[in-house]
């Protein structure tokens, strides 16, 4: 089944993953509860709900029959609203804590979201020179951080990317438009 383009974004072109590195008491809701559409750099838009489930996990529930995206946020610049993000459940389904999907948020003034699921075979050399390894797979390969101080190093490096690279999460000012 189909999920959300951002999803399926990084999966299809490999993607940055390690360890579980976060723990519960970190989880931040920077996404207010709402109406939204993520519009991709290459013009493809998906329209969701986000609210927020009780064990502080962002929870994207595409607008159609597909399976919710669970998602966790942890503070990685205050100062610049800047979060680490991670997929931790797709459908009812947790994600395995060995191999998670890491990628940034960026809280905007004016009340958008940037986005940034970052590929494996794009940004191979910039993991690799924070410490990733690459594993290699029948389908597609990822980059694997050792630990969270390589991740975040790596994380860092991607914010001057976010306005251009970043997926665009909008508010949707009236729930039923298309």
């Amino acid at each position: 089944m189909r999920n959300l383009i951002l999803v399926a974004a990084f999966l299809i072109s490999g993607c940055w993953t390690g360890d579980m590195f976060y723990a519960a008491t970190e989880l931040r809701a920077p996404v207010a509860p709402g109406d939204y559409r993520l519009l991709s750099p290459d013009g493809q838009s998906d329209d969701a709900r986000v609210s927020i489930l009780p064990d502080g996990l962002t929870r994207f529930t595409p607008r159609d029959d597909r399976e919710p995206v669970g998602v966790g946020f942890a503070t990685l610049d205050a100062d610049r609203g800047i979060f680490v993000a991670w997929v931790a459940t797709i459908g009812e389904e947790a994600a395995p804590s060995d191999t998670t999907v890491y990628g940034l948020l960026e809280a905007r003034p004016d009340g958008e979201y940037a986005i940034l699921m970052p590929s494996c075979l794009e940004m191979e050399t910039l993991a690799t020179s924070a410490g990733a390894t690459i594993v290699p797979d029948s389908k597609v390969r990822s980059c694997r951080f050792p630990d969270r101080a390589s991740l975040e190093t790596a994380l860092r490096q991607l914010v001057p990317r976010l306005p251009t690279e970043g997926a665009r999460l909008v508010a949707l000012r009236d729930a039923g438009r298309d």
